[in-house]
Protein backbone atom coordinates (compact mmCIF):
# COMPACT_ATOMS: atom_id res chain seq x y z
CA UNK A 1 0.00 0.00 0.00
CA UNK A 2 1.19 3.45 -0.91
CA UNK A 3 -0.44 6.75 0.34
CA UNK A 4 0.26 9.41 -1.83
CA UNK A 5 -0.91 13.08 -3.28
CA UNK A 6 -4.67 12.70 -5.40
CA UNK A 7 -4.28 13.64 -9.02
CA UNK A 8 -6.41 14.36 -11.61
CA UNK A 9 -6.03 11.37 -13.06
CA UNK A 10 -7.82 9.69 -10.01
CA UNK A 11 -10.61 11.07 -9.70
CA UNK A 12 -13.11 8.41 -11.71
CA UNK A 13 -12.05 5.89 -9.26
CA UNK A 14 -12.13 7.75 -6.27
CA UNK A 15 -15.70 8.91 -7.83
CA UNK A 16 -16.56 5.07 -8.11
CA UNK A 17 -15.40 4.63 -4.37
CA UNK A 18 -17.65 7.70 -3.17
CA UNK A 19 -20.70 6.85 -5.02
CA UNK A 20 -20.33 3.04 -3.93
CA UNK A 21 -20.28 4.21 0.00
CA UNK A 22 -22.27 7.62 -0.09
CA UNK A 23 -25.15 6.93 -3.17
CA UNK A 24 -27.02 9.78 -3.59
CA UNK A 25 -24.79 12.09 -1.04
CA UNK A 26 -21.49 11.60 -3.20
CA UNK A 27 -19.66 14.31 -4.34
CA UNK A 28 -19.90 14.96 -7.73
CA UNK A 29 -16.67 14.47 -10.01
CA UNK A 30 -16.50 18.04 -10.03
CA UNK A 31 -16.51 18.98 -6.63
CA UNK A 32 -13.29 16.71 -6.54
CA UNK A 33 -11.82 18.59 -9.23
CA UNK A 34 -12.37 21.50 -7.35
CA UNK A 35 -11.01 20.02 -4.25
CA UNK A 36 -7.59 19.02 -6.30
CA UNK A 37 -6.95 22.29 -7.35
CA UNK A 38 -8.17 24.55 -4.17
CA UNK A 39 -5.59 25.18 -1.84
CA UNK A 40 -7.34 25.15 1.08
CA UNK A 41 -7.36 20.89 0.43
CA UNK A 42 -5.12 18.07 1.07
CA UNK A 43 -6.47 15.09 -0.81
CA UNK A 44 -4.54 11.52 -0.47
CA UNK A 45 -5.76 8.19 -1.78
CA UNK A 46 -4.47 4.61 -0.85
CA UNK A 47 -2.75 3.36 -3.56
CA UNK A 48 -2.92 -0.75 -4.53
CA UNK A 49 -1.34 -2.58 -8.18
CA UNK A 50 -4.89 -2.77 -9.12
CA UNK A 51 -5.53 0.88 -8.20
CA UNK A 52 -7.08 3.14 -5.61
CA UNK A 53 -8.68 1.34 -2.69
CA UNK A 54 -9.50 4.56 -0.77
CA UNK A 55 -8.74 7.99 -0.03
CA UNK A 56 -9.33 11.20 2.35
CA UNK A 57 -10.12 14.95 1.62
CA UNK A 58 -9.21 17.67 4.18
CA UNK A 59 -9.68 21.25 4.42
CA UNK A 60 -7.37 23.24 6.31
CA UNK A 61 -8.02 26.80 7.32
CA UNK A 62 -5.40 28.69 10.04
CA UNK A 63 -5.21 26.40 12.97
CA UNK A 64 -8.46 24.04 12.33
CA UNK A 65 -8.82 21.27 9.68
CA UNK A 66 -11.95 19.41 8.70
CA UNK A 67 -12.22 15.31 7.31
CA UNK A 68 -14.20 16.28 4.25
CA UNK A 69 -14.26 12.79 3.06
CA UNK A 70 -12.80 9.25 4.29
CA UNK A 71 -14.14 6.08 2.27
CA UNK A 72 -12.69 2.68 0.97
CA UNK A 73 -13.97 0.64 -1.11
CA UNK A 74 -16.28 -2.04 0.36
CA UNK A 75 -14.24 -5.12 -0.60
CA UNK A 76 -11.04 -3.57 0.82
CA UNK A 77 -11.76 -2.57 4.59
CA UNK A 78 -10.73 -3.78 7.52
CA UNK A 79 -7.09 -4.15 5.39
CA UNK A 80 -5.81 -0.89 6.79
CA UNK A 81 -5.93 1.65 4.18
CA UNK A 82 -8.67 3.95 6.47
CA UNK A 83 -6.05 3.93 9.65
CA UNK A 84 -3.24 4.53 7.21
CA UNK A 85 -5.30 7.54 5.75
CA UNK A 86 -6.27 8.72 8.97
CA UNK A 87 -2.17 8.44 10.05
CA UNK A 88 -1.44 10.43 7.30
CA UNK A 89 -3.46 13.63 7.23
CA UNK A 90 -3.24 13.69 11.39
CA UNK A 91 0.67 13.49 10.66
CA UNK A 92 0.32 16.46 7.75
CA UNK A 93 -1.96 18.53 9.94
CA UNK A 94 0.41 18.44 13.16
CA UNK A 95 3.30 19.52 10.80
CA UNK A 96 1.42 21.91 9.35
CA UNK A 97 0.01 23.55 13.02
CA UNK A 98 -2.85 22.82 12.94
CA UNK A 99 -4.44 22.39 16.83
CA UNK A 100 -8.16 20.63 15.84
CA UNK A 101 -9.36 18.42 13.59
CA UNK A 102 -13.17 17.96 13.13
CA UNK A 103 -15.17 15.47 11.30
CA UNK A 104 -18.80 14.47 11.21
CA UNK A 105 -19.93 10.65 11.19
CA UNK A 106 -23.02 8.93 10.83
CA UNK A 107 -24.00 8.09 14.06
CA UNK A 108 -25.49 4.63 12.87
CA UNK A 109 -21.67 4.14 11.14
CA UNK A 110 -19.80 1.65 13.96
CA UNK A 111 -16.93 1.02 12.33
CA UNK A 112 -16.09 4.80 11.44
CA UNK A 113 -16.91 5.83 15.25
CA UNK A 114 -14.53 3.17 16.24
CA UNK A 115 -11.67 4.46 13.65
CA UNK A 116 -12.09 8.19 15.07
CA UNK A 117 -12.37 7.43 18.40
CA UNK A 118 -9.13 5.04 18.53
CA UNK A 119 -7.33 7.92 16.80
CA UNK A 120 -8.21 10.48 19.62
CA UNK A 121 -11.66 12.21 17.87
CA UNK A 122 -14.22 12.86 20.62
CA UNK A 123 -17.51 13.14 20.01
CA UNK A 124 -18.89 16.82 20.74
CA UNK A 125 -22.99 16.61 20.16
CA UNK A 126 -24.80 15.55 17.70
CA UNK A 127 -25.88 17.05 14.08
CA UNK A 128 -29.85 15.91 13.84
CA UNK A 129 -30.87 15.69 10.03
CA UNK A 130 -27.06 16.41 8.52
CA UNK A 131 -26.87 13.68 5.97
CA UNK A 132 -30.94 14.18 5.33
CA UNK A 133 -34.22 13.47 7.18
CA UNK A 134 -33.89 11.03 10.21
CA UNK A 135 -29.89 10.94 9.24
CA UNK A 136 -27.92 12.45 12.42
CA UNK A 137 -24.00 13.15 12.12
CA UNK A 138 -21.68 12.67 15.09
CA UNK A 139 -19.57 15.84 14.87
CA UNK A 140 -16.19 14.91 16.99
CA UNK A 141 -13.10 16.75 17.34
CA UNK A 142 -9.43 16.00 18.13
CA UNK A 143 -6.77 18.61 19.13
CA UNK A 144 -3.53 18.12 18.73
Amino acid sequence: MQIRIAKKGDIAQIFAIERECFLEKAWTPEMFKDALKHPLYTFWVAQQAYGIAGYLCVKTLGNEAEIENLAVKTGERGKGFAQKLLETAIEFLQKNRAEKIFLEVDTKNIAALGLYEKNGFVKQRVREAYYGAGLDAWECVKVL
